[in-house]
């Protein structure tokens, strides 16, 4: 049967009102709106369906493909109807709301679906995660009454090419002057618990407080592995390749992969059983 190839996807651009424009700018695009917050990579989901740009798949869904191609597309084993990540840039020219998504557990017991994410930063700007110290949902509330709920979470003057685990549960935001790469479980389930002052967008409390983890203290700023291997989790793992040379890269016949070139933006799913791909040189 033929190898699958490596596939590129039309970008699905979000044009949320804290959106910038160094998507466009950085990256050389040019269908995208203006602002334009989020760029979803690789997304499957009704709201955002990446479609093949290009090759003998162009115009598939993503989801077709996983339906038809199975362990083909995810890797040996694999049973999923939907393609389980959601792979995300992020341009935040102002703060995004301070926020919390379900954990596995959370999310069997009050409903949404489960999020861990990660942030990968490509330009920098404060990052906001985790509590200083342990917080009540009384002590949170009062914050919130009075304008200051970041005050109370660790504020991340993280450096260009740091990484920050968000798993389901940590409290967290993104400050203005950022632009992430974003890699998360294949979740929209979001849950406001400040806008910073905005008017006009819905709060999720009763929500928010039933996924927080109020004494959730732990540094969010991720110590790497080794110098390529950045963050292991159940969900995902990221690395980071640097190579001077163009490189051949054989498939894994148990797991797909996702390359982002750091430089261009551009993006690629690997499939399990694959063709092979050439990596030119850079990061």
């Amino acid at each position: 049967m033929q190898r699958l190839e490596p596939l590129k996807f039309k970008p699905v651009y979000r044009d949320y009102v804290w959106g910038g424009s160094r998507i466009q700018t950085k990256f050389g695009r040019k269908d995208t709106p203006s602002p334009c917050a989020e760029s979803w990579e690789i997304v499957d989901r009704p709201e955002g369906m990446s479609v093949v740009a290009e090759g003998r798949f162009a115009g598939t869904t993503l989801n077709d493909l996983v339906v038809l191609y199975g362990e083909k597309l995810l890797g040996r084993g694999r049973k999923e109807r939907r393609f389980p990540l959601l792979i995300k840039v992020i341009d935040a020219k102002e703060p995004l709301s301070v926020q919390v998504h379900p954990s596995e557990e959370s999310a069997e017991r009050f409903g949404g679906e489960p999020k861990t994410e990660a942030w990968h930063l490509l330009e920098g700007g404060p990052l906001y995660a985790s509590f200083k110290r342990p917080t009540s949902k009384e002590e949170l509330f009062r914050a919130i009454q009075e304008e200051r709920a970041e005050k109370l979470l660790q504020k991340i003057d993280a450096r260009v090419g740091e990484t920050l685990f968000i798993p389901g549960g940590r409290i967290h935001a993104i400050g203005p002057g950022c632009l992430i790469f974003e890699v998360q479980q294949n979740s929209n389930s979001t849950f406001r618990v400040y806008d910073w002052g905005r008017k006009g967008r819905e709060l999720h409390l009763d929500e928010a407080c039933n996924c927080i983890k109020f004494d959730d203290t732990a540094n969010p700023l991720v110590k790497p592995l080794d110098e390529a291997n950045l963050l292991a989790t159940l969900f995902f793992t990221i690395q980071k390749l640097e190579t001077a040379e163009r490189l051949q890269v054989e498939c894994d016949p148990e797991t797909f992969q996702i390359f982002f070139h750091l430089e261009r933006g551009e993006t690629t799913l690997f499939p399990a059983d694959s063709e092979p791909l050439d990596l030119s040189a850079g990061s």
